[in-house]
């Protein structure tokens, strides 16, 4: 895959880690999913290593987190519940050596193909992909992810008890 930007490449190894470390039998698109999420880890923990390829990878990165931040997802939240959704699922045995993308996965990369067009896949592309059309998996994450941050979230604002704020009669 000599056609990926620095940070589609990341996010394509981290994947290729995760199923292996997974013990799975193929790359799946859930384990590029935590390839994706697991991006902004891996800049922060290689900063300056690369400086070159260091601020495509920030850049693409950045673009992702803030649609995740748009849309109320925290991507540690995501990459984990991910992890133990793939460990339910229950992890395939593979044989030692290389592993290789299952059809759907490959599937998937025809479709962010096209959706690149003629410039570079970027990890955003790899994103917009998953996100258009998400696995059950992927869904059913995005879903507990949402429910998991609103548990957490806090008032912005704690207001005390106010006698005025209560009485319904001032409000106009």
């Amino acid at each position: 895959m000599t056609d990926l930007t620095p940070g589609a490449n990341l996010a394509w190894k981290i994947a290729a880690l995760e199923a292996q470390q997974a013990g799975a039998g193929a790359i799946e698109v859930e384990h590029l999913f935590i390839g994706l999420m697991s991006m902004g880890k891996m800049v922060r923990d290689d900063a300056g290593a690369n400086p070159g390829s260091a601020e495509e990878i920030t850049g693409e990165w950045e673009a992702i987190h803030s649609l995740l931040e748009i849309t109320g997802h925290d991507p540690v939240v995501l990459r984990r519940l991910m992890r133990t959704e793939l460990k339910r699922e229950g992890a395939g045995h593979r044989d030692a050596g290389i592993i290789h993308r299952s059809p759907a996965c490959r599937e998937f990369f025809s479709r962010a193909r096209k959706h690149a067009g003629s410039s570079h896949m970027t990890a955003n592309d790899l994103f917009s992909v998953i996100m258009s059309s998400p696995t059950g998996a992927i869904a059913a994450v995005l879903a507990e992810g949402r429910r998991c941050i609103a548990a957490d979230r806090k008032p912005d604002l704690l207001l005390p008890p106010s006698p005025t704020l209560m009485n319904s009669d001032n409000i106009t």
